[in-house]
């Protein structure tokens, strides 16, 4: 129960601590997110941040969500950057973040049982894998979403970056094999 709590005011602290080393993208990274959020339904669009210390793009806040971006990310090929930002967009237009603090207060008060741990993890899954089927499948004005060869490719690169990162991520591998699948 202890080591739960510690974890989740530890990374809820980090993240606070990070919102003054923040850096916004570059205009043309919001023009994109801003037509994504359009073709969402989105009616504002989120920050987007880059920030130090995250290896792998993520969304964050339940109330106002902001995505956030590693420093690495501008530098990324416009295909890649689309496919994420599609990706990330989408979890907000789900609400993911809602369910994640859910799954995450289950788990917190549920410490004592084994199942919760499996459960928090399927459900961290599922909700990826939910995500990339609906940016592919995406029919919001009659035509479809990212093509799904060009996504998984995508997709297949953040998680090979992610890989190759010196510092160890925020997020399991298996959440991204689940991103990229």
């Amino acid at each position: 129960l202890l080591v739960c709590l510690v974890r989740f005011v530890r990374s809820c602290l980090w993240l606070r601590s990070q919102r003054e080393r923040e850096k916004a993208v570059p205009d043309e990274l919001n023009r994109m997110a801003e037509k994504i959020c359009d073709e969402l339904g989105l009616r504002c669009p989120p920050p987007i941040r880059v920030i130090a210390g995250v290896t792998m793009p993520l969304v964050t806040g339940v109330i106002h969500p902001r995505v956030l971006v590693p420093e690495d990310f501008p530098g990324w090929s416009v295909q890649e950057q689309e496919a994420t930002l599609w990706h990330e967009l989408m979890h907000i237009r789900r609400r993911d973040t809602v369910g994640h603090a859910m799954s995450k207060l289950m788990r917190f008060l549920f410490w004592f049982h084994p199942a919760t741990f499996l459960l928090d993890r399927r459900l961290r899954e599922s909700r990826e894998w939910a995500t990339d089927r609906q940016v592919v499948l995406w029919d919001g004005d009659g035509d479809g979403g990212l093509d799904p060869k060009e996504y998984a490719e995508s997709l297949l690169n953040v998680v090979a970056r992610l890989g190759a990162s010196a510092t160890r991520p925020h997020v399991s591998y298996g959440s991204a094999i689940a991103m990229s699948a």
